[in-house]
């Protein structure tokens, strides 16, 4: 890929996830922080949280849009990591959501949930192979086609050793970014 197409995220400042336990002290402090980040199918209503169909709360992002900070959109409820891909109706309203919020980029796990059969119920590691590349590469192309704008994928928890035949994290991570040209999510809890 070439290094001109690779995702550069703008400095947008100090910020935090919101939780609507937050209002109260952003209302009192607006300027305590630059940016927000919401996690929308955390507000979302669906009959399958596979399957939809989805419902946009719109209250709550109504209200989170009112805030004058930067927004960011992570979501939850896609992880791009297996072979479960992205759900038409979720990538329709996560990226009207990201529109609407004016997200420079939108995030998501590079876990898997499951299979197209079945859900896991968590997130889990994928396996860190070649093909785990290539699956990933292809949801993340699809999932940043959906968005029309710039992914970041959120570093993983390895529960367990991997197995010989694995790669290190950092070089499945990295093939996977050199691949789609997208960014890292660095969560140093999830890291650790």
């Amino acid at each position: 890929m070439d290094d001109s197409a690779a995702f550069q995220a703008p400095k947008l400042g100090i910020g935090m996830i919101f939780s609507s336990a937050l209002k109260p002290f952003l209302q009192r402090r607006p300027d305590a922080l630059d940016v927000l980040e919401i996690e929308p199918q955390t507000l979302w209503l669906a009959d399958d949280p596979f399957e939809g169909p989805y419902f946009e709360f719109t209250p709550a992002i109504d209200m989170f849009a009112a805030f004058p900070q930067r927004k960011l959109v992570h979501s939850v409820g896609m992880p791009i990591g297996g072979t479960r891909r992205p759900h038409p109706a979720q990538i329709n309203l996560l990226r009207s959501i990201a529109d609407r919020l004016n997200s420079p980029w939108v995030s998501e796990h590079l876990s898997i949930a499951g299979t197209p059969h079945k859900a896991a119920g968590f997130l889990l590691p994928p396996l860190q192979t070649d093909e785990g590349v290539r699956i990933a590469s292809e949801n993340i192309r699809a999932f940043a086609k959906g968005m029309n704008r710039p992914v970041a994928i959120e570093t993983g928890v390895a529960y367990f050793a991997r197995k010989g035949f694995e790669m290190q994290d950092g070089e499945f991570v990295a093939r996977i970014c050199e691949e789609t040209g997208c960014g890292i999510l660095l969560d140093l809890h999830n890291i650790y």
